[in-house]
């Protein structure tokens, strides 16, 4: 989301960006806070990968460079990974 409004504040994107910056935050936020365990892990999953997603359109239209994306690409990956292998993990003890 920070990328998003650090891009913004340029003054070439539509203000509409600012509230997408905030976005990913408040989702996180609230999965967690309103969310059980396991539901919060595959929200927080499904957040990363919306976030993602909005960025990979973004990139179609020029809006953020292609080294970013694939660095996202990585870094999503990963997260979203290790937040699905998680929550699936077999309970210990």
């Amino acid at each position: 989301g920070a990328v998003h409004w650090g891009l913004t504040m340029r003054g070439d994107r539509s203000p509409y960006w600012y509230a997408w910056s905030i976005t990913p935050a408040v989702m996180g936020w609230l999965a967690i806070v309103f969310l059980n365990i396991k539901i919060s892990l595959l929200a927080l999953a499904v957040a990363f990968t919306l976030a993602w997603s909005v960025d990979r359109q973004a990139s179609r239209h020029g809006l953020i460079p292609a080294w970013y994306m694939q660095m996202r690409h990585i870094l999503t990956a990963g997260a979203t990974i290790s937040l699905l292998a998680t929550a699936f993990a077999p309970p210990v003890g």
